[in-house]
This record gives C-alpha cells, structure tokens and sequence, in this order.
C-alpha cells in the first residue's frame, strides 16, 4: 500500500520519466491541469491515473474516541 505522498511521488518519477508533465499528460490521455493539480494535492487521482500507475483505491477507516464534558472516554 502507497500513501497519498508516495502515490505523488511515484507520479513525478513517472513524469520526468517521461521528459515532461505535458508529455506524461498527452501519453495517459489526461489534461495537463488535471495532472498538476493531482501533484499539487488539489484534485485526488482518478481511475485513470490509478490504472496507468497499476494501482486500485482502498479505503480505510480510523475510530475516533470523543470524550464527554467530564473527560471520559464514551
């Protein structure tokens, strides 16, 4: 599993791989926008990103423990 930095990093390898975030943009189909603002953390990455990087989305879930005004955990 990747997390969102590393998926962002393995993006940016994979553009200057290619010579250029235009390039990488034209090759996989995606507007040069979309792909900044993925690099940039503005837009998350979609299926079509995941797919040429070999890659599904998993979700998971973290408990949160709130406390009432006495400070005990509920």
């Amino acid at each position: 599993m990747l997390t969102h930095d590393q998926l962002v990093a393995l993006l940016r390898q994979q553009a200057k791989e290619a010579g250029s975030q235009k390039i990488l943009a034209i090759r996989w189909g995606i507007s040069q926008q979309y792909l900044t603002d993925v690099l940039k953390g503005r837009r998350m990455p979609g299926p079509k990103i995941l797919k040429m990087l070999g890659l599904e989305p998993v979700i998971m879930y973290k408990k949160i423990y709130r406390t009432n005004s006495a400070g005990e955990s509920k």
